[in-house]
C-alpha cells in the first residue's frame, strides 16, 4: 500500500494559508512547514511505508472541496492527496 502525502511549494503554501479553513493551525512560515513535512515523510519511510508526494494546486483543491461539500482542512487535504495520487497510479 502506498500513502499519498499532500506536498506544497512556497507559492501554493502562501495561497493555502489564505484559503484553508484551518489556517490558524498551519505552520506560519513555509520553511517550518517543509521541515515538518520532511520529518513526517522520513518517519513514514522508516516505518516501512511507501509514500508518494502529491503536489497540490490550491485552486484545484478548492474546486475539489466545493464539489465534495467539504471545507479546506487537514482531513480534506489528505483525502484530496489520496484521490489525486490514486489517479496518477492509474495513468
Amino acid at each position: 500500500m502506498t500513502f499519498c502525502l499532500a506536498w506544497f511549494n512556497p507559492e501554493q503554501w502562501a495561497l493555502l494559508k489564505q484559503k484553508a479553513a484551518d489556517a490558524d493551525e498551519l505552520e506560519e512560515k513555509y520553511e517550518d512547514y517543509l521541515q515538518s513535512a520532511k520529518n513526517l515523510l522520513q518517519s513514514m519511510v522508516l516505518k516501512g511505508m511507501r509514500v508518494k508526494k502529491v503536489r497540490v494546486d490550491v485552486m484545484d483543491l478548492e474546486r475539489w472541496c466545493k464539489e465534495k461539500g467539504l471545507q479546506n482542512t487537514s482531513k480534506s487535504r489528505s483525502q484530496y492527496a489520496a484521490e489525486k495520487g490514486a489517479e496518477n497510479f492509474k495513468k
